[in-house]
């Protein structure tokens, strides 16, 4: 995982964020009103879409483990950044 950290370029981790950001709009704006500080792009991005994943699952009654609803959330790209064709 730490390996993973440090090698993610600056454009997956926008690219991440932007997604938590648009996931947490449409879940819960709530969550982007003073979200906990993190030291880079990537960990706000992870961080929002912990927090809609577990949003998620009180809204919804969702059993899913949280990881599998980030997946979800990030269309399969969490750990690889979407192929541009």
């Amino acid at each position: 995982m730490r390996r993973w950290l440090r090698r993610a370029p600056e454009r997956h981790a926008q690219w991440l964020y932007q997604r938590a950001v648009e996931h947490c709009a449409r879940i819960d704006r709530e969550l982007l009103i003073r979200p906990a500080g993190q030291p880079t792009l990537l960990g706000h991005a992870l961080n929002l879409l912990a927090g809609v994943a577990l949003r998620y699952r009180d809204l919804f009654a969702n059993p899913e483990p949280p990881w599998s609803l980030i997946g979800a959330l990030s269309y399969g790209h969490l750990l690889a950044p979407p192929l541009r064709i």
